[in-house]
């Protein structure tokens, strides 16, 4: 793989992880944002178990 190859799989590498890491944060601030009542607790909150 030549220099510009190396590079624009870096730059592509770089631009998916970043659009990961975007989505990521946007979904911890969505849920920090949820009524605190609707997250539900322990395993309730992992396998939509109602207690």
């Amino acid at each position: 793989m030549d220099d510009g190859q190396a590079g624009l799989s870096e730059k592509t590498l770089v631009s998916t992880l970043k659009k990961g890491a975007q989505a990521a944060a946007a979904l911890a601030l969505h849920c920090l944002h949820m009524d605190p009542e609707d997250r539900g607790e322990g395993e309730e909150r992992w396998w939509g178990r109602e207690s």
